[in-house]
This record gives C-alpha cells, structure tokens and sequence, in this order.
C-alpha cells in the first residue's frame, strides 16, 4: 500500500517491527527494504516490551532514543553453551560469590555488588548484594554490553551516556548512574575463554575508578572466575570418578 501511495509514500517515515531473521536472504530482504522506503529503524526480536514501547514512543515524539541494545556476540552459541556447563544458572545462592560481593561494595563504598550471568535473553544473578531483584530483561542490561569487552566497562555518569540514558535500570530504580563491570570468562572449546557475566559495581551517583580501584575490579573478577573454575574442576574429577567404578 505504501509503494503505492506513489513518490510521497516513499518518503514516509517507517518504524519497522520484525521476528528474528534467521537466513541471509531475510536480512538482505531488509536491507532491500529500508532503501526502498524510508524505513528508519528496524526493531528486531528479541526484546522485552519495556523496550518495544520505549522505542515506539521515542519514534512517535521524533525524540533520539538513548538506550542501545547490546550487539549479539558473534560467538554467542558457545559462549551460550559455555554458560550452560557451569549450572550457576537459577542455582541458589552460594557463600562463596556473596562473600565476594560483600567486599566489593565495602571496597568500593557502593551500594550494589553484583555477580552476574548474561543468559539468552535474560540477566540473572548469581550473587546480588544492595539488590532485590534476581533477573533482569537482556536488552536492559549494562552487563551485556560489558561481556563484550576486553577489559573494564566503566560508565561513570549513565545520564550522559548514550547507550543507557533512557534505560529503565536509569529513569528508573535503582537509578543507575556509576556502572563499573570486569567480565567473567570460563575455558570453552580449546584455549578460547568465553565471557559468560560479569562481576559489577553500581552507584546512584556519578563517579569514576581510579586506576588502582580498577585494578581491584579485575582482582575481584578473577576471584570469581577462580570460584567458577575450581567447581568446573571438582565436577570434572567427580564424573570422572564416577566413570571409572
């Protein structure tokens, strides 16, 4: 109908809102589209309805939208699969993470410590100290985009920032404002390490680390990532057992 709405039709502005692609001929049909018509943003599965209605209500007032989804890893599915092998997912709660969780925010003088995992489309939380909730949406998390970095993710004032402004962990509660992540890595095929979470610090106010706090994260993110490692190992050594009798 709009093709045919002739040269105007052409030069109306579109929001588009999609399932997920899953071949190349898909995402090249969308591609084709959006130079057809003038098709501004391609909202795409999967994502949480907060984020659905924040984007559609951004486009209707013509406002910038400043939340950004994380990019999908390109290792996802093993990163995914690596995740699945330790079993912390929905596991409960272990003195082993708290404890750690308890010194970062005593260290750090925040009022929230978190280990968390990036799961398929959820965050969860293995660890949580200064935070009730045990899970959030995926496209709400600043984690994900942290797992997706080599290093440190500091955001010292998320007003600022572009990425998470207008996110609801932002305008909303906690009001997250200082978000400082080391990500988690765990062995997976080979000598490749996949980020599977992060351990985080989260203010309400603006801040930033200075460089021997952010040595102190990575110290802690290593904490954690031993942890991991050590139980990896205990099961490994108990099928192994196991097999053996």
């Amino acid at each position: 109908e709009i093709r045919e709405m002739g040269e105007w039709g052409y030069q109306v502005p579109l929001l588009v809102v999609a399932s997920s692609a899953r071949t190349g001929d898909a995402r090249n049909d969308e591609f084709l589209t959006s130079q057809e018509l003038h098709v501004e943003d391609y909202i795409r599965e999967p994502y949480s309805p907060a984020y659905l209605f924040t984007r559609i209500q951004m486009s209707m007032l013509r406002i910038p939208l400043r939340w950004r989804r994380a990019p999908i890893p390109k290792c996802e599915a093993k990163r995914l699969e690596a995740l699945q092998n330790t079993h912390l997912l929905d596991s409960d709660p272990e003195e082993r993470f708290d404890r750690i969780t308890r010194l970062a925010k005593t260290m750090f003088h925040v009022p929230i410590a978190l280990v968390s995992m990036v799961d398929k489309q959820r965050q969860w939380f293995k660890s949580t100290c200064g935070l009730d909730t045990k899970e959030t949406p995926r496209d709400h998390a600043f984690c994900a985009h942290a797992i997706l970095q080599n290093d440190l993710l500091v955001v010292p004032d998320a007003l600022q920032d572009d990425r998470f402004a207008d996110n609801p962990l932002v305008s909303g509660g906690p009001k997250i404002r200082f978000y400082a992540a080391c990500p988690i890595r765990v062995p997976s095929d080979g000598d490749e390490r996949m980020a599977i979470g992060t351990m985080c610090i989260i203010d309400s106010k603006p801040r930033d680390l200075r460089e021997e706090e952010r040595r102190a994260l990575v110290d802690f993110g290593a904490m954690v990532e031993k942890e991991i490692a050590d139980e990896l190992q205990r099961k490994t050594r108990k099928d192994g057992r196991e097999l053996s009798n």
